[in-house]
């Protein structure tokens, strides 16, 4: 299974959604919508914020948010992050 990120940039280029496109629907900053699709959770805010990102991600790409909550669910998991926790104190998986 991929990860979230690659994942969800699979998933917009599949729909031929540019980053550009995303951002203006969504109101994400380009860089946070990178941060997303390079699964790099250092560059986003806290769980609950990135959690409304991924939410206006799925809906605005016509994605099932339960499948996208579950990989980023998976992510947390792996991880072993407690949903309070902020994710500016990590790095991105190689």
């Amino acid at each position: 299974m991929l990860s979230l990120g690659p994942y969800l940039k699979r998933e917009r280029e599949f729909r031929q959604l540019t980053l550009e496109g995303m951002s203006h629907a969504t109101r994400i900053p380009i860089a946070k919508l990178k941060a997303l699709e390079e699964d790099d959770f250092g560059n986003l805010p806290g769980v609950a914020i990135t959690k409304g990102f991924l939410k206006a991600y799925a809906q605005h790409a016509g994605l099932d948010e339960q499948e996208v909550f579950y990989r980023f669910d998976t992510f947390l998991k792996e991880r072993q992050i407690d949903v309070r926790t902020s994710f500016y104190k990590l790095k991105p998986v190689m």
